[in-house]
């Protein structure tokens, strides 16, 4: 399925006409593309995949309070 294919089948979606600006040529080619891929996932009623897990990083154990960093 194509994308143009994709958005006739969701004309009926309340927010086509969106999908469509959003699908069309734009200054930012990576954007399009993927604007272009979730409307054919949309179309063939694939689920939507889960977000991107938040990611924590720690740089070790806060300094003491009272204490001046670096042993100063």
């Amino acid at each position: 399925m194509t994308w143009d294919d994709a958005l006739d089948s969701l004309a009926d979606h309340p927010h086509a006409w969106r999908l469509r600006q959003l699908c069309g040529d734009d200054s930012d080619p990576g954007r399009r593309d993927a604007w272009r891929l979730e409307v054919v996932r949309m179309a063939r009623g694939e689920p939507t995949p889960p977000a991107a897990v938040a990611v924590s990083v720690s740089y070790g154990a806060p300094a003491a309070a009272g204490r001046p960093c670096c042993g100063g």
